[in-house]
């Protein structure tokens, strides 16, 4: 009948439809999935260059968290020294295995003249 014949026609209309939506998606997914696995390349590369420096180097944590340690103490003194006329006082708490810096000079010339840009 007609009528089943146009309900037959509108299925595979609907179907065609879905299987265009399907195909489209596919594709999409496709492309994304070689974008996603280019960069997993990239990172697993990325990885492999960091690995000799970050994981094989010559220092350890203990190693390298010590020097952290000593560069902030020398840090902290040299802030201690400007914010006190250039004045050294060496820390009561602790002992620095630094040498101690060298006098002022006691002449009385002009400090010299420093630049700041």
């Amino acid at each position: 009948s007609a009528i089943e014949k146009a309900r037959r026609d509108r299925e595979a209309e609907m179907k065609e439809q879905e299987i265009k939506r399907l195909t489209e998606k596919q594709a999409s997914l496709e492309a994304n999935s070689k974008n996603v696995h280019g960069e997993k390349e990239a990172t697993d590369q990325y990885l492999k260059d960091l690995q000799p420096a970050c994981v094989d180097g010559d220092s350890t944590y203990e190693d390298r968290k010590a020097a952290r340690a000593k560069t902030i103490e020398a840090l902290k003194q040299a802030q201690a020294i400007l914010e006190s006329d250039g004045e050294y006082t060496p820390p009561e708490a602790e002992p620095t295995t630094s040498a101690p810096l060298p006098a002022e000079p006691t002449t009385s010339a002009p400090p010299p003249a420093v630049l700041l840009v």
